[in-house]
């Protein structure tokens, strides 16, 4: 039987069979194997939720990735304004990496300056050769009114003073002296992993990202778009608009500029 013989079979076979018959014959083996095809080709792409960026990064970098490392520590530096600078460990703060510049006057003048800092440990009085006792209060001020400032950490021995309490108000973080060697390290290095580490980075990207998308499918796909760049190290929107695509573009320049001190698992 030649196949033309075997065609004109089928097709006459299916001629005689009621329109039941053919949707029966035909139609659900043929939705069953879409259905298939559906399952085991398409649907795990859009139902199984990829890693978040954070867990992203800590799987690409290690745990390392959520707390400053040694290498990008060596980068980092760090302002000490006080006038009693021996009140504060640095050489501590040395032995651990950090660069660390002393200022025991300053003027406002140099406020400035200070932004070259990526922290800074400062006291409110006598440091401020404008102003003694309230010179800190608006040298915070001056830093804190830049778009982005350094993390400061306010360092005082006074108590119940509604300046200092002011001065408190507008820094990072705060600590009252005698201040301990371990404190000031686990300050330091809270206050600047939140803003630098890789892992705290991309924990910043997933809430913009879990507030821009409508969806699992759309979440999954800007999350995509996001790694595929940050793998080939450039920037990137994710796909997004107005201030979130700012704000990934920015957190992705951040990540590719800060993870290369990390070593990929």
């Amino acid at each position: 039987m030649d196949f033309n013989s075997i065609i004109s079979g089928v097709r006459i076979f299916f001629e005689q069979q009621s329109a039941v018959a053919n949707a029966t014959t035909i139609g659900i083996p043929t939705v069953t194997f879409l259905a298939w095809i559906i399952k085991k080709h398409l649907f795990p792409r859009v139902s199984k939720s990829p890693l978040s960026m954070k867990d992203w990064t800590v799987d690409k970098f290690g745990k390392e990735s959520l707390v400053l490392n040694r290498a990008l520590r060596s980068t980092l530096k760090i302002a000490i304004v006080d006038d009693k600078p021996e009140d504060i460990p640095i050489d501590y703060l040395r032995s651990c990496g950090y660069s660390v510049t002393v200022f025991t006057a300053i003027s406002l003048a140099q406020s400035q300056q200070l932004l070259d800092y990526d922290l800074i440990a400062m006291d409110i009085t006598n440091v401020v050769t404008e102003d003694l006792v309230r010179g800190g209060l608006e040298l915070i001020r001056r830093v804190k009114a830049n778009p982005s400032p350094p993390v400061v950490i306010a360092v005082s021995g006074k108590r119940y003073d509604p300046t200092v309490t002011e001065f408190f108000k507008l820094s990072d973080a705060q600590m009252k002296k005698p201040i301990l060697a371990a404190d000031l390290e686990s300050e330091i290095e809270e206050s600047l992993s939140k803003r630098l580490a890789p892992a705290r980075i991309a924990q910043e990207m997933d809430a913009i990202i879990n507030g821009e998308a409508q969806s699992d499918y759309e979440r999954i796909r800007i999350e995509r778009k996001i790694r595929k760049a940050l793998a080939k190290s450039k920037a990137t929107s994710g796909g997004l608009k107005g201030n979130a695509a700012k704000s990934i573009t920015t957190l992705s320049e951040k990540f590719v500029s800060l993870s290369k001190y990390y070593e990929s698992k």
